[in-house]
């Protein structure tokens, strides 16, 4: 389970980070393992800041049955209405493009298409293209299938043409790269790593582990520093990330 200690809020976003990184990495196993026994459920608590609702309709549609498609298809529609009634544009955006992913996989067109264009014209004008590079393949092959005026526009052409340079098998080396570029953790850091991802407080570690407080401290003054964090629970979440936690 996903960081039991730090409270179901900490373990969603852990969750979304982790899946989005199996995302980027094109690994449906890893997405596929995730899924079932993952409900976000946080909307309310932390619509301003991230929606992992949207990771999850992102994921089930990433997934790619039948039944999780459809049931992508009634996450969307409801966080559709949200965004909607809240006026959260960014949040609209990436419901937009994500049905438009959907409905391109479907078959349906025309739907695709009208989600697209109500995508682009929020992102647009402001210039915002982090989620549709993020999506990457799912995103170039969604504008194949689009009409030449889509396809022509010069936001989207700059979008394909920089998801074209930077593909993610090079996204997949570069972080490979990274990880094997830190500092390797010592067995005892590993030690007080697994006990902050449980929760436990430096005391409690340092108790556990037979160790002064202060021990404990710089020990995590370290991981800090080795994994240019600022705090457990980025530690926590980088240390998925690269696979040092399982």
């Amino acid at each position: 389970s996903y960081t039991s200690g730090l409270g179901d809020y900490y373990n969603v976003f852990l969750w979304s980070t982790t899946i989005r990184h199996h995302m980027i990495n094109q690994d449906r196993d890893k997405v596929r393992n995730l899924l079932p026994d993952y409900n976000p459920h946080v909307l309310d608590l932390v619509v301003y800041l991230d929606i992992p609702e949207i990771t999850h309709a992102r994921a089930l549609i990433f997934e790619g049955s039948e039944d999780n498609m459809e049931r992508a298809r009634d996450e969307l529609a409801h966080l559709e209405e949200v965004a909607t009634a809240i006026n959260n544009r960014v949040h609209l955006y990436e419901v937009k493009v994500l049905q438009a992913v959907l409905y391109d996989v479907k078959g349906e067109i025309e739907n695709a298409e009208g989600a697209l264009l109500a995508s682009l014209e929020i992102a647009e004008p402001e210039g915002i293209t982090k989620f549709y590079f993020e999506l990457g393949e799912s995103f170039a092959t969604l504008i194949k299938h689009m009409p030449n005026e889509i396809r022509s526009r010069p936001f989207v052409l700059e979008i394909v043409e920089e998801i074209k340079q930077k593909p993610h098998k090079k996204i997949i080396e570069a972080r490979t790269q990274e990880k094997e570029k830190l500092n390797i953790l010592t067995a005892r850091e590993l030690d007080v790593l697994k006990c902050i991802s449980e929760g436990l407080r430096n005391q409690e570690i340092a108790e556990k582990l037979f160790v002064s407080e202060d021990t404990i401290k710089k020990h995590i003054y370290h991981m800090f520093q080795k994994m240019n964090v600022k705090n457990r629970f980025s530690l926590v979440t980088r240390a998925r990330e690269q696979e040092i936690l399982d």
